[in-house]
């Protein structure tokens, strides 16, 4: 779908979670912040950058570059998921080349997260973020409770890498198919 204008009433936007969305302004790097350890996501597929495996678990292990960001048509400021960065660069991402012109970007609405079963609470004094917590987060980052992740594309050029949604639908028809043409073969032979 084209993107849509981003709305100013924060209710509509749960209703909205996953549509593409425009919007124009400037970064603000000074209160951005990590979320994670998360994986990292190409091509809608989670990866293990280096391979991994049982000995090697964390290989493909980083974290999520998340940066207030001032809207130009509005005095509102949201906050963006600029993509991923592995573990290693976790004490020099602040270091990378910072676009500070207005941008026009292209990201995913996405909704607050409750915190998963066996996911420790987040500590904001510590500035350790485990998951998606928007209401603590725009206390945080002095924003709305609005997060968009950015699409492939639209970051930096050495920046984090963009595109970290994954959107993964079952599809159980033929289990179902299966089951309920086996419960009906049995009924009808006894």
């Amino acid at each position: 779908m084209e993107p849509i204008e981003l709305s100013t009433d924060l209710n509509e936007l749960k209703d909205i979670e996953y549509y593409r969305t425009k919007v124009k302004g400037k970064f603000l790097y000074e209160k951005e912040f990590l979320i994670g350890p998360r994986s990292l996501i190409l091509n809608g597929e989670a990866i293990n950058e280096k391979g991994g495996g049982i000995f090697s678990p964390k290989a493909g292990s980083g974290y999520y570059v998340i940066t207030p960001f001032r809207l130009e048509d509005r005095d509102i400021t949201i906050m963006v998921n600029r993509g991923w960065i592995p573990r290693s660069d976790r004490s020099t991402f602040k270091m990378e080349k910072k676009i500070t012109d207005p941008i026009e970007i292209i990201g995913i609405i996405r909704a607050t997260k409750k915190r998963p079963p066996f996911v420790p609470n987040n500590a904001p004094g510590k500035g350790v973020w485990h998951f998606r917590d928007l209401d603590a987060m725009a206390k945080v980052a002095e924003a709305v409770p609005v997060c968009i992740e950015l699409l492939a594309g639209y970051g930096a050029p050495q920046g984090p890498v963009g595109g970290q949604t994954k959107v993964t639908l079952r599809n159980e028809h033929s289990n179902y198919m299966i089951t309920w043409y086996s419960l009906s073969a049995c009924t009808s032979y006894m």
